[in-house]
């Protein structure tokens, strides 16, 4: 994600109650802007959600 080759993120989770939980990306990872271009919830509880890098 560094070099910005990265222009769609599609991320997929079951929502627990664990805690805090962990990050998904490293401090070395820099800040960029998404926006939510679709989302879905399914009957199992798994919620996924589609993003588009913005230029």
């Amino acid at each position: 994600m560094t070099a910005e080759l990265v222009t769609d993120l599609t991320l997929s989770w079951l929502a627990t109650v664990l805690g805090r939980g962990r990050p998904l990306f490293g401090p070395d990872v820099p800040e960029s802007r998404w926006t939510l271009h679709a989302s879905r919830s399914f009957p199992s509880g798994l919620m996924q959600a589609t993003y588009h890098r913005q230029p």
